[in-house]
């Protein structure tokens, strides 16, 4: 039996439009999951495949997953066939999901009866599922009222509705309940909603993918959805409602470059949903408070503070389990980036108290304990004290297991070199002292040749990254660097950060295609956008 997969949804369609991948952190980057899911997904497929009597997804002689144009159609039929026949059947977690979001959000009088009726279940279902609702809710301080007139309804502040909604929405996520979240737009028998959210979401991310890279941080597409669903939901259901907040937070929310880009989102999508306009502060709030691959400027001067802490917590885990990454720096810059997102949570209130976790193997269980046990001593110091108001959440804590487990993963497997080529037409002595700095810059790179650019368009192997002192050659197949062949300062900025922040080539390549194929951008400006999005990092944190 295979189950219907949102997200394996998402991997077959990445997957059929490169028909092949090599790197399966990159693909898991990309999609907004984990290396391990990836593996799931192609077992997955490959159940669907063993049906219709086909051969398997398999790696080819050059390490490359591949799949046949055959086998995706086979595989895209199967679903389709199986989402037209099969009549859903709500689990209980999806049931107490709907019914707090009915609660929270609908304009129907709500009874035992009604929910009763709506997923068939008898009265005792639906009685415990409300007394499941009841201690959700109180966990942010919803009381659930229920009188004859008005049915069960909650009347709150609007702040802490947001964060039930954060919630609901993650755990829809996480846990691709995939038909919830258009039932919690149709329960009020609007069917439009859909529509108006699909021409919402599609606008959504047109423009978000117009100003990303301006944040110099990397968000999954997974957590982009998170952002569009939640902002979809509050402005439909609380346009007359905006987020309060306190002087303190105004002030500084104003001050931070996530603001800027919200205001700019706003103005692409006023149009589209004019009650926007009142959701400048909500959208920075949440740009802040989502999870990021990556933070260019993790290590900020206006966060010292938390880098303390952050240090704090790996030289803890080192104690504790004698274990010591290969590469410090990538796990100070991981550890550091989940930080700054924690603190913002608790400063804003908001995605603070979820205990969203998933579904958790033997192993992300003890690292949860573990982090957990740091947490605790951490927060009896005063640097944690005077940053953090209350203890991490139970999502907080799992987001810090996962960031440990995929370094420790990584730490246990043979390091990726990457494959890269040099194309040049110096002489012998100048390749050799090219040679030389380039080994001593990059360890991370398998070097072939150097070949001549006519050489270097005749070869069949595929590469991760070309290097080339010649100005006007560019590899067909792979991200191409140009350098003087005597590695000028900014040659040497530019080797240092890919050999410092792994910055993926699929990620590289993903933020310059977002330039270049934005028809509002005129050519001056594509190129002023990615001129800054290559600048060094010092030169960017001095200019913010």
């Amino acid at each position: 039996m295979v189950d219907f997969d949102k997200k394996l949804l998402c991997f077959l369609d990445y997957f059929k439009k490169r028909q092949k991948f090599k790197s399966v952190s990159q693909t898991a980057k990309a999609i907004g999951v984990s290396r391990r899911m990836i593996y799931y997904y192609i077992n997955k497929l490959n159940d669907i495949l063993k049906l219709s009597d086909m051969s398997p997804i398999s790696k080819d002689d050059e390490g490359y997953f591949y799949i046949e144009p055959l086998q995706s159609t086979v595989i895209e039929t199967y679903f389709h066939h199986k989402a037209s026949t099969t009549n859903y059947i709500f689990k209980r977690a999806e049931r107490i999901i709907l019914i707090a979001s009915a609660i929270l959000l609908s304009q129907k009088v709500l009874r035992v009866k009604t929910f009763e009726d709506y997923f068939d279940v008898s009265k005792n279902t639906v009685i415990s599922d409300l007394n499941e609702v009841k201690k959700w809710l109180a966990r942010y301080q919803i009381p659930l009222l229920n009188d004859k007139k008005q049915g069960y309804y909650v009347d709150t502040a609007v702040n802490f509705e947001r964060n039930v909604i954060y919630e609901m929405i993650k755990m829809i996520e996480i846990e691709d309940y995939h038909a919830l979240f258009e039932n919690m737009l149709t329960f009020n028998q609007e069917a439009c909603l859909i529509h108006q959210y699909q021409s919402f979401e599609y606008e959504f991310y047109r423009a978000f993918d117009q100003y990303e890279h301006m944040l110099h941080k990397k968000i999954s597409l997974s957590n982009k959805r998170i952002l569009c669903r939640c902002l979809f939901l509050t402005l439909i259901f609380h346009s007359e409602r905006p987020i309060a907040l306190e002087i303190h937070q105004g002030q500084m929310i104003e001050k931070r470059l996530e603001y800027y880009i919200s205001q700019q989102l706003v103005e692409k999508l006023k149009d589209n949903m004019p009650t926007i306009a009142t959701e400048v502060h909500f959208i920075a709030i949440q740009l802040l408070c989502i999870s990021k691959d990556y933070d260019f400027y993790y290590d900020s001067e206006s966060f010292k503070d938390l880098m303390c802490i952050s240090e704090m917590f790996i030289d803890a885990f080192e104690r504790q389990t004698e274990i010591h990454f290969n590469d410090r720096a990538v796990f100070v810059e991981l550890i550091q980036t989940l930080m700054k997102v924690v603190y913002y949570r608790q400063f804003f209130g908001y995605a603070d108290r979820c205990n969203v976790t998933g579904e958790m193997d033997k192993e992300i269980k003890n690292w949860s304990k573990l982090t957990a046990q740091i947490m605790e001593q951490l927060s009896q110091t005063q640097q944690f004290q005077q940053k953090f108001r209350r203890p991490l959440s139970v999502s907080d804590l799992s987001e810090f297991a996962y960031t440990i487990q995929s370094l420790y993963i990584e730490h246990q497997t043979p390091e990726h070199h990457m494959d890269i080529i040099v194309v040049t037409n110096i002489s012998k002595v100048e390749q050799r002292i090219l040679y030389t700095k380039l080994n001593d810059l990059l360890p991370i790179g398998h070097f072939h040749g150097p070949y001549s650019e006519r050489e270097a368009t005749l070869l069949s192997q595929n590469f991760d990254l070309c290097i080339t002192t010649s100005t006007y050659y560019n590899h067909p197949n792979c991200q191409t660097i140009h350098i003087h062949k005597y590695l000028t300062l900014k040659d040497y900025e530019t080797l240092y950060q890919l050999k410092q922040y792994r910055l993926s080539l699929q990620q590289r390549k993903s933020e310059i295609f977002q330039i270049i194929d934005n028809e509002q951008l005129s050519k001056e400006e594509k190129f002023k956008y990615i001129e800054q999005l290559y600048e060094t990092k010092m030169r960017l944190q001095k200019e913010m």
